[in-house]
């Protein structure tokens, strides 16, 4: 049976990384990969190699972080004015 890493690593020590790190919100395993994997679309658009770092069998279960990134340039083409 496979161990997962917040069984490994426990609460507190999330709590005390996150606070060095200058995150002031509850993270978890989850977040942390999550997070990961969509900063890691976003700068590479390499959604074949993400699928694999995530072992993934599917690829269309790493196409939510395809969308996340993609709210970023949504937010930015609403903030563009144009050339006028």
């Amino acid at each position: 049976m496979k161990t997962s890493m917040s069984e490994k690593l426990p609460r507190r020590h999330y709590k005390r990384y996150a606070e060095k790190a200058g995150i002031n919100k509850r993270i978890s395993p989850y977040t942390l990969r999550h997070t990961h994997a969509t900063e890691y679309y976003r700068q590479t658009k390499d959604i074949e190699t993400l699928r694999r770092i995530l072992g993934r069998s599917d690829i269309s279960t790493t196409t939510i972080y395809i969308t996340l990134a993609n709210i970023d340039v949504e937010n930015g083409m609403k903030s563009f004015k144009g050339f006028l």
